[in-house]
């Protein structure tokens, strides 16, 4: 504390030493008069400082004064007074004459309460700018007393709201255990960081966020700072990914992944609890047939049907998964004894033969279901697997709509499959395959005009083998491209010989296996050899399944189109009202439609599949394309067909698939009866067929 005088007479500023050492200057260099001193206050300050002075020089009353101002000091830094004084003697005019009073070197203090400010400032932004909710609280009554931008905009609570209150009078924080959770680690260790709790807003909806909070003194009071960080979307989002990576998104079941996990938590517990399990397998018979039919979304919506029809036959302890396609599982658990496993088969079958209503269609499937059980018939989970699924295939084997329990008999049959496996990669080389034709029919005309090649097996021992007793196994051991490279050369071969019978416009159609694009298998080599032969490329027909149209890709487009430019055509087999490949055929290069067996069988003069008929007709030759009717086997359903306007016909009516000299008589006797009976083809054309050689 400096004392100091001024004499307002002389003007002279008086002080003791110690000013000079508060103002870090020699007595040479120290103001005297009020002039000087002025000169050293901060140029911002003199108003302040001359309006005190001089409110107390001319005040009656009291003349003191009390203010603070900054001063330069000799290093050129600021140092902060604060002065007070009075005037101490007047003259008889009232005029001030001498005034005292104390200086007080204030600038530590003054530093201190910038430093404070400063931080405080540097809080508040932190805090209000923080995309987090940030809120405090005063212990130990816990009232909020300050809330952050990012609380009012996520919580929907005013400042005036939130403020005053609790978090508990808010119901931030909505679960008691999330509380109880939160104050035992405050007062255990004074924070605690990222806890996931449950919060809830003022409109009553709820999330789940990160809590963080820590125990802190604000102005000498323990308060408690909490940091929120809402967490709701990534939490859904994570499980959604977990759901997508477990559960089948069409039917909400369980998918493959999700199924084996469950049924290795249930092998250890029956094994801990010494219980029998079931587990079974599913396939739905007929399914594909109504897929083609009737189309995918028709399709998926009697799988989510099928679905919900199982589920409803077990218990809620029990799990239905869908393994893919129309493949489903049962996990019957904790058994302690087997007849309900007979009972839930049995209800399993009887309630997926009932009518599956699908918008205006009906549609009729089956189950093929096998049964095996653990421990009796394995302990394994992989062998469990294997064994409900060979048990499954002899359900089929014998009529579908069945169940069958896996016995020592289907692991024998399923060796035989694994048999046929290893002498189908022989047959190829050993040359026993063969090619079966089924003639293709101008309808207005009755003239064979096409041939469709079927693929059949010349098996050594067990004869003659249909295509579906091999061609899934050549799928499935990478065989199916070099049998469709046989196929294409037997049949150029064949195609070159007949069209010397009946006319250079004869055709052979051949099916072309969908993995035949789904691999980008080369085709330059068909291209080549066309133009080898000297065959033309219009002389084959390329049959493919609307699969291939449902999963577009560029080496799709450009294979089609590289058959397309060679002269090659292409039929889209499977067509129907519902098939969805309808939205890509102007995409594609396509030439023919064929209608499956499924309508043209139910074909009579009052069935609406005529309807059905006449309308896919028109929709196709609206496209520029042919239809081809397949299962044509009585005269009505010709006749039908020609009014419906179709143009070709293949079915048992005309003949069943016979080898290549039985086709060259068909053909060569429908060559002569054409000359014979040109005029009355149209009525009669039936004539035109003997019996089958």
């Amino acid at each position: 504390l400096l004392f100091w005088e001024f004499d307002l007479i002389s003007g002279k500023l008086s002080y003791d030493d110690k000013m000079l050492s508060l103002l870090n200057m020699d007595e040479a260099d120290a103001p005297h008069n009020l002039q000087s001193w002025l000169e050293r206050v901060h140029p911002d300050d003199i108003p302040v400082f001359m309006k005190h002075f001089q409110a107390a020089l001319s005040a009656q009353g009291d003349s003191h004064f009390d203010f603070a101002y900054r001063i330069a000091q000799r290093s050129q830094s600021w140092g902060w007074l604060h002065s007070s004084g009075r005037v101490i003697r007047r003259n008889a005019a009232g005029v001030a004459e001498l005034a005292v009073g104390t200086t007080l070197d204030i600038t530590a203090r003054k530093l201190a309460e910038t430093e404070l400010r400063e931080a405080k400032e540097r809080f508040e932004l932190i805090f209000n700018s923080s995309p987090n909710v940030m809120l405090i609280s005063r212990l130990p009554d816990g009232r909020i007393t300050h809330v952050n931008d990012a609380f009012t905009r996520d919580s929907g609570y005013s400042k005036a709201e939130a403020i005053g209150n609790t978090t508990l009078g808010l119901n931030l924080w909505t679960t008691r255990a999330d509380r109880e959770k939160m104050t035992q680690q405050l007062q255990t260790t004074g924070s605690c960081k990222d806890l996931e709790v449950e919060f809830q807003v003022k409109d009553g909806s709820r999330g789940i966020g990160l809590l963080s909070a820590v125990i802190t003194n604000l102005d000498g009071i323990p308060h408690i700072v909490s940091t929120l960080q809402d967490i709701t979307e990534k939490k859904k989002f994570d499980s959604l990914v977990w759901n997508q990576a477990n559960y089948d998104s069409l039917t909400g079941l369980p998918n493959r992944r999700m199924f084996g996990d469950r049924l290795a938590q249930d092998l250890k517990k029956a094994h801990r609890a010494d219980l029998q399990l079931a587990l079974l397998f599913i396939d739905l018979d007929h399914f594909k047939e109504v897929n083609d039919t009737l189309g995918h979304d028709m399709g998926d919506m009697l799988l989510v049907e099928a679905a919900r029809r199982i589920t409803s036959c077990v218990r809620e302890s029990d799990t239905v998964a869908r393994l893919g396609g129309d493949e489903f599982t049962v996990i019957l658990a904790e058994l302690e004894e087997t007849l309900s496993v007979e009972r839930v088969a049995e209800n399993l079958i009887q309630i997926l033969t009932l009518p599956y209503p699908l918008g205006s269609e009906v549609a009729y499937i089956s189950a093929s279901i096998g049964i095996t059980l653990y421990p009796d018939d394995a302990t394994d989970m992989k062998d469990l697997i294997q064994n409900a699924d060979q048990a499954m295939y002899v359900s089929k084997h014998f009529g579908r709509n069945r169940y069958s329990y896996f016995t020592p008999a289907t692991q024998q049959d399923t060796q035989r499959r694994q048999q046929t496996r290893e002498e189908l990669r022989l047959a190829l080389q050993a040359g026993q395959f063969r090619l079966f034709y089924q003639p293709i029919v101008e309808l207005a005309s009755g003239r064979i005009q096409k041939a469709e090649a079927l693929i059949r097996w010349q098996h050594p021992q067990r004869g003659i083998l249909s295509p579906a007793e091999f061609i899934p196994l050549a799928e499935d051991l990478g065989m199916i491209h070099a049998i469709t490279d046989w196929l294409f050369q037997e049949s150029l071969r064949q195609v070159k010989q007949w069209q010397m019978v009946s006319g250079e416009d004869f055709q052979i159609s051949m099916n072309i296996s969908s993995l035949q694009f789904q691999s980008q298998q080369d085709t330059s080599a068909w291209l080549d050899a066309l133009k080898t032969t000297g065959v033309a490329g219009r002389s084959l027909i390329f049959e493919i399944r609307d699969s291939v149209l449902l999963a577009p890709a560029s080496h799709v487009a450009a294979q089609l189109c590289a058959f397309h430019e060679a002269g090659i055509q292409v039929v889209l087999e499977g067509y129907t009202s519902g098939s969805s490949a309808l939205t890509y055929l102007k995409k594609f290069a396509v030439d023919y439609l064929k209608i499956t067996a499924a309508f043209t069988r139910n074909l009579t003069t009052d069935s609406s599949d005529i309807i059905l008929t006449e309308t896919l007709t028109t929709m196709g030759h609206n496209l520029g394309l042919q239809i081809i009717a397949m299962g044509v086997e009585t005269l009505q359903q010709r006749d039908l067909l020609i009014a419906a306007g179709c143009d070709y016909g293949q079915g048992y009516l005309y003949s069943r698939p016979v080898p290549a000299d039985g086709f060259e008589i068909l053909l060569k006797n429908n060559m002569q009866a054409l000359q014979d009976a040109p005029s009355s083809a149209s009525n009669t054309n039936h004539a035109l067929f003997p019996p089958t050689p």
